[in-house]
């Protein structure tokens, strides 16, 4: 058991290119705990043959041991410091909301089927009337988002593919700053062990029964990774499911300046894409009034893009492997606190853009090794 958890780590570490001493050092050490296990199985089996056995037999024990330290691991797990004891007072906020198969024509603004909230998130805010995702793939274009980088330069091009430490994220920006970060996922495809968890001192990305860090034990990962492989259908929750959290999240923490990425999939996901769409936009209102209610709405800038589309059968087909339009061009929507000085662009943008258009307007220099462009002027 020790073995599984150990070699699991070292062959992360292993494939993020660390010191071959450090996982080897950690590979070998499952040797030393068998031992540790050996002596303590001969003590407890001599006092079975002397007859002098214990009311309670060393299994039980350590079974009931190993899932009380399990159980309370996960149920801590949304307790730990959120950061954001050395940001200034007053420093705004940043909520990033990236929606997997939300097309550009979901969305009233662009002469989609009415969604209240989006669009009058829109009226108040910037516009990107031609917004361009660089891939149908969700990781990629997650990282993208984050990092401001192509995906063939992240070397993410598929929802196995690990986005690298060596790739900095804006929200990584913040956190050195001191900034409170926490992320709240719907997929798997974004799930801790992704690399998009880079950054952030919190994250959310339960897909499993039991308490909120249920998801987050290596073994509960692995029991859901199983079940892809045998055909099961990859975990996700519903957006009022993953916004509940981050407004419980922004009720704890929302007197700290904090950067909050909200990842939703229910366009992508849910049993009909107007369901998802509908669904999305009632959780962006949940996360607006919690901002209100928190009494930080006047320092906070909302994005919310999305990151694919779906075909839909346009053309067709169906799901989100080409390079239609359909697929490729996503809202994009900025809405800082005070009224913008341009209210609609028509200029073609990029979600490569997004990252340090987000840091720029947190008061931070742009990150040094993206390719996206601010678009905050």
């Amino acid at each position: 058991l020790v073995g599984y958890y150990l070699w699991h780590r070292a062959y992360a570490l292993a494939g993020e290119g660390a010191p071959p001493a450090s996982w080897l050092a950690l590979s070998a050490m499952p040797l030393g705990f068998t031992g540790v296990a050996y002596f303590n199985a001969r003590f407890w089996l001599r006092k079975v043959e002397l007859d002098k056995p214990a009311p309670v037999g060393w299994l039980p024990i350590s079974v009931g041991v190993a899932a009380i330290l399990a159980v309370g691991a996960a149920a801590s797990w949304p307790l730990r410091d959120p950061g954001g004891s050395q940001a200034l007072e007053g420093d705004p906020n940043l909520v990033l909301i990236t929606v997997d198969g939300l097309r550009r024509d979901d969305v009233g603004l662009h002469g989609g089927r009415e969604t209240p909230v989006i669009d009058a998130l829109g009226a108040r805010g910037t516009v990107f009337n031609d917004a361009i995702g660089p891939t149908p793939g969700t990781r990629a274009a997650n990282a993208t988002v984050l990092v401001g980088l192509h995906p063939l330069r992240l070397r993410v091009l598929r929802d196995t593919d690990p986005l690298s430490r060596g790739y900095g994220s804006l929200f990584e920006a913040l956190a050195d700053e001191g900034w409170a970060t926490a992320a709240f996922v719907s997929s798997s495809a974004v799930e801790s062990g992704s690399g998009l968890d880079q950054g952030f001192r919190s994250f959310d990305d339960n897909f499993a029964p039991g308490p909120s860090g249920m998801g987050a034990l290596v073994l509960c990962r692995d029991v859901l990774a199983v079940g892809r492989m045998l055909g099961m259908p990859a975990p996700w929750r519903s957006a009022p499911a993953t916004a509940e959290q981050a407004v419980a999240w922004l009720e704890r923490h929302g007197e700290l300046p904090f950067g909050v990425w909200i990842h939703l999939a229910d366009p992508h996901r849910a049993s009909t894409p107007q369901e998802g769409v509908d669904a999305v936009d009632a959780a962006v209102g949940s996360i607006l009034d919690a901002l209100s209610q928190a009494g930080v709405a006047g320092r906070t800038t909302v994005i919310v893009a999305g990151t694919h589309g779906d075909l839909r059968g346009a053309h067709g087909g169906e799901g989100n492997r080409t390079l239609f339009d359909e697929v490729l061009r996503v809202p994009l929507i900025v809405a800082p606190p005070s009224p913008p000085k341009v209210s609609k662009v028509e200029a073609q943008v990029r979600l490569m853009d997004v990252a340090n258009t987000a840091v720029v307007m947190m008061g931070l220099d742009p990150l040094p090794n993206s390719e996206g462009i601010g678009l905050q002027d």
